[in-house]
């Protein structure tokens, strides 16, 4: 056996993984405007001189915190360094009939790609309640803490070009 050689270059971290750590309720009534969900947040800095290609993609569910026999809607999108990318899922939280009383769920599910030039990059995901001005409460729950079914998660997987 040789003697061992120089260490060479760091490598980005390979993926990087992040849950919601608490849970995150908004209620509508005007414009579009995004929250962040809690923990679904990166950096990624790219050195001088390389180039990264980057896969976002996040999931979770969405829930009211109503027993109205009304439809609410919830919007996600990834956003780099606070600029919304156009990546985005509205989905629609309908009542479940055959069970009175259900605070009814729907998963969400984004993803997006991007390569990434020299510099630092803070990539996240935020929601919204989309329901717009309707009667009852409105209250849109947008991810849930650890454990719970609602729990949102975002993956963010990185090559070296």
């Amino acid at each position: 056996q040789g003697p061992i050689g120089p260490t060479g270059p760091s490598e980005p971290p390979a993926t990087t993984n992040a849950y919601s750590s608490t849970a995150l309720t908004t209620s509508p009534c005007g414009a579009i405007a995004y929250i962040a969900l809690p923990a679904l947040s990166h950096v990624q800095v790219v050195p001088a001189g390389e180039s990264h290609k980057v896969l976002i993609t996040a999931h979770g569910t969405a829930s009211k915190s109503s027993t109205a026999n009304n439809r609410y809607f919830a919007q996600y999108e990834i956003f780099v360094n606070a600029v919304a990318t156009g990546a985005f899922q509205r989905v629609a939280i309908d009542d479940e009939t055959a069970v009175p009383l259900f605070f009814d769920e729907c998963p969400w599910s984004i993803s997006y790609t991007l390569t990434l030039g020299p510099g630092a990059y803070t990539i996240d995901v935020r929601g919204t309640n989309a329901t717009g001005c309707i009667g009852g409460d409105p209250t849109v729950w947008l991810c849930t803490g650890i454990g719970n079914v609602g729990q949102a998660f975002m993956n963010v997987y990185v090559v070296k070009n």
